[in-house]
């Protein structure tokens, strides 16, 4: 089957980074090699593979020099204040998406738009979008409004 993707190439780049990091603990990155392993005999995908190869390095990075089996209850609230902050910009470019899409905004519109211009209601969001060829309009946001609230958590 023909890599469009390029996975096994970006395998090669993910272990290399993982074999040089200077940040991660050579038992951390022993155990994420073991696992990798353990994947590949398991027979996932090498998407799969690839998907926890870069997020346990991410891990064993933010870790620094503290093993894995040491890791205390303080880390993981840590870890996961981190990933839940690095989600929520992942969730304002879907959110920025979705609203462009969600009613055909102009490029202007969506681009200057901001959450104070958002109001929610019961059928799902009102936006005050400003444009230099229309001036300023209200735009009722339905599908986007799940994301643009996720923002606001």
């Amino acid at each position: 089957m023909v890599d469009i993707h390029n996975r096994a190439r970006r395998m090669d780049c993910a272990v290399q980074f993982l074999l040089r990091s200077k940040s991660i603990l050579d038992e951390n990155r022993k155990r994420i090699l073991e696992f990798k392993q353990h994947c590949i005999a398991s027979g996932l995908s090498v998407a799969r593979q690839l998907y926890y190869l870069q997020r346990l390095t991410r891990i064993a990075e933010k870790l620094g020099k503290k093993r894995f089996e040491d890791c205390g209850r303080a880390d993981i609230e840590a870890l996961m204040e981190y990933f839940n902050t690095a989600k929520k910009r992942g969730t304002m470019w879907w959110a920025m998406i979705a609203t462009a899409d969600d009613k055909a905004l102009r490029p202007e519109e969506w681009m200057t738009l901001t959450i104070g211009h958002i109001r929610f209601d019961e059928y799902g969001a009102v936006a005050t979008v400003k444009s230099g060829k229309v001036g300023e309009r209200r735009v009722r946001l339905v599908s986007s409004a799940p994301a643009l609230e996720a923002l606001t958590i």
